[in-house]
């Protein structure tokens, strides 16, 4: 219902294909960037939970976004809701997250077709040569999807050097749809032939790619900064450590699946110069990653009025994220006359459990 609402609201619709329309271009901007993050996050659960899709491509009419310079007058609203030191410039729209945001809704229309054309418990009875035929189409819209990708969009396994994580995540999307289209079901794994198969081949080149990816993410970013759906990619991965675990007999020493629960190895492991130069490259791209503003968070903890929310924060690092009963935050609140004040608050505006929920 939350999704339909989206055409209750009228986003499906676009006012500049309409004759004789002059509205405002950052207004239009906007509305089209609502529809498409509705769109894409339709598409999130699906694979994972066997929702049918909500919205389908046929009945909008929605052109793709476009880059826009940052509009001057919002400078506020960086200085409110994101960090009182951001600056449009900074936090612009550049061509890799505008162009993230473009192939992650056309990336979707490619998983719609996929839950539609393949997946759904409806079609169970296709023919199998059928259901091959379209999932080798799916395969080739993919394909194209990947070679279609701008320069700003590109990344190899063997990229060196920072890459814009909203690229990171483009990729990790990418492969974790190609697992899901590939990966035979569990009652195919006693099957002859199966863990020589292209289709399983294939999930083990995109687990690869999944888990440098991850790597490379954690060099200059943190975890915590990627969107919910990151947590769809490590079920797959994960699941596909287990798939190959099982078809092919390995043990947990074997490398790809001792990777999948440890961290992962650097390039250099030695204690000579390279591997201190790796680990210090390492630690100075954590560092700059961990000082900067989380985005995703949209927090400044500098309250400016006596530091008692920074305060009661600063023990907390990057567990932010969990879910605070009264019994946790009683535990966290103890000593200290600001401890104090915030139990008195809480025990006056607050009834039931206290939940704090960050991304």
């Amino acid at each position: 219902m939350a999704f339909r609402l989206a055409h209750e609201m009228g986003l499906h619709l676009d006012p500049s294909n309409w004759d004789g329309y002059a509205g405002c271009l950052r207004d239009r901007e906007i509305l089209r960037r609502v529809y498409w993050a509705v769109f894409i996050a339709d598409k999130q659960p699906s694979p994972y939970f066997g929702r049918p899709p909500a919205l389908y491509p046929s009945e909008s009419d929605v052109r793709n976004t476009i880059r826009l310079q940052y509009p001057p007058d919002w400078q506020g609203l960086l200085e409110t809701y994101i960090c009182s030191t951001a600056t449009a410039s900074e936090y612009e729209d550049g061509v890799a997250f505008v162009g993230s945001f473009i192939y992650r809704a056309e990336l979707s229309k490619i998983i719609h077709v996929m839950i539609t054309d393949l997946f759904e418990n409806r079609r169970g009875d296709v023919d199998p040569a059928i259901a091959a035929a379209k999932s080798r189409k799916i395969h080739v819209s993919l394909t194209k999807w990947l070679s279609s990708l701008p320069g700003a969009l590109h990344w190899k396994q063997w990229t060196v050097g920072q890459v814009p994580s909203s690229v990171l995540h483009l990729h990790m999307l990418f492969h974790t749809v190609m697992i899901i289209l590939h990966r035979p079901p569990s009652n195919m794994f006693e099957k002859p032939g199966i863990a020589e198969s292209e289709d399983v081949d294939i999930c083990h080149e995109s687990l690869q790619a999944i888990l440098r990816l991850m790597r490379t993410y954690s060099r200059f970013y943190r975890y915590r900064s990627l969107p919910l759906d990151f947590v769809h990619t490590l079920s797959t991965a994960a699941g596909t450590v287990m798939m190959k675990r099982f078809l092919q007999g390995t043990s947990w020493d074997d490398p790809d699946v001792d990777g999948s629960h440890h961290s992962p190895p650097r390039p250099w492991t030695t204690s000579g110069t390279p591997g201190r130069a790796a680990d210090a490259d390492d630690e100075a791209a954590r560092g700059a990653a961990n000082a900067g503003p989380d985005l995703m968070n949209g927090l400044d903890m500098d309250d400016g009025g006596g530091g008692a929310m920074a305060g009661f924060m600063a023990g907390w690092g990057d567990d932010l994220g969990t879910l605070i009963t009264d019994e946790f935050l009683s535990a966290q609140l103890q000593g200290g006359q600001s401890s104090m004040a915030w139990s008195q608050w809480i025990d006056t505006n607050h009834d039931g459990p206290v939940r704090v929920l960050c991304s």
